[in-house]
C-alpha cells in the first residue's frame, strides 16, 4: 500500500513538475515569438543640385577674311548661349597664329538641324578671269533642303553660276545643340559642316566626278540639287 502511495506521490509529483516545465516553456515560446518593433529610418534625400548643369549650346555661321581683305570663306563656331562669337574667333587666332587677325563678321544665329556651305569656280583666267561664290546655311530639317539652299543662294549670287560651274566643292552635316560635347564650346575654332554628325564632303570638277574627294553619296546628292555641266 505504502508502496502504491509513494508511487502514485512519485508520479504525481512527476507530472506536476512536468506540467509546470511545459507552461513555462509555453511562456517563452510566446514571448520569442512576439512582434518587436524596429526604429524607422529616413532615407536620405538625394541631392539634385550637386549635379552640374550641361551649358546649352549655340551655333554661329560666320564670315573669316584675311587682312586684305582678298580671300573670304564661311565657318561655324560652336559657343556657350550667350557668349560673343567674333571675340573668341578673335581670341583662337591669336593663340595659335600670333599674325595678323582676320576680320570677323556674324552671318546667322543656327538652330538644331542640318548645315551646308558650298563654294565654286566659274570661268577661266583665259576667258577673263575666275568667278568665286560661296553661301552657307544652317538649320534644316534634312540635307538635301539644307544643300539646295545654299545652292540657291550661291547661284543668285552669280546668275545661276553655281549649280553650273566649273569646279564646286560642298559640305554639309547636322548640328545638334542637345549632343555637343562641352569642350568644344567657346575654344573659338571654325568649324566645317562636315564635321558634324553625318557629315559629307565633295570637291570636283564639274561634271562631278568620283574620287576619294568626291565619293560616289555626296556627288549623287549634288547631282539630284541640279549640279551639271551646262
Amino acid at each position: 500500500m505504502s508502496t502504491q502511495r509513494i508511487f502514485k506521490e512519485s508520479t504525481s509529483g512527476v507530472l506536476r513538475y512536468l506540467s509546470m516545465t511545459v507552461a513555462t516553456a509555453g511562456l517563452v515560446m510566446l514571448a520569442a515569438c512576439a512582434p518587436t518593433q524596429t526604429a524607422r529610418t529616413t532615407p536620405a534625400p538625394i541631392d539634385n543640385l550637386s549635379a552640374p548643369t550641361p551649358p546649352k549650346a549655340s551655333l554661329t555661321l560666320v564670315q573669316l577674311c584675311a587682312p586684305n581683305g582678298r580671300k573670304c570663306e564661311m565657318a561655324f563656331v560652336q559657343i556657350k548661349q550667350g557668349a560673343d562669337p567674333v571675340a573668341l574667333v578673335r581670341d583662337y587666332y591669336r593663340r595659335t597664329t600670333g599674325g595678323a587677325l582676320p576680320a570677323v563678321s556674324i552671318e546667322s544665329s543656327c538652330s538644331t538641324g542640318w548645315a551646308a556651305a558650298v563654294e565654286s569656280e566659274q570661268g577661266s583666267v583665259r576667258a577673263g578671269g575666275v568667278l568665286h561664290a560661296q553661301a552657307a546655311v544652317c538649320g534644316y530639317p534634312t540635307a538635301e533642303s539644307a544643300i539646295n539652299k545654299a545652292l540657291d543662294i550661291c547661284d543668285a549670287k552669280t546668275s545661276g553660276g553655281c549649280r553650273k560651274s566649273n569646279r564646286i566643292k560642298a559640305d554639309w552635316g547636322r548640328w545638334d545643340s542637345a549632343t555637343v560635347n562641352a569642350q568644344s564650346l567657346d575654344t573659338g575654332r571654325p568649324e566645317k559642316a562636315w564635321s558634324f554628325s553625318g557629315g559629307q564632303m565633295c570637291n570636283s570638277t564639274v561634271p562631278l566626278v568620283v574620287s576619294a574627294a568626291c565619293p560616289a553619296e555626296p556627288a549623287a546628292l549634288l547631282r539630284a540639287a541640279g549640279v551639271k555641266f551646262p
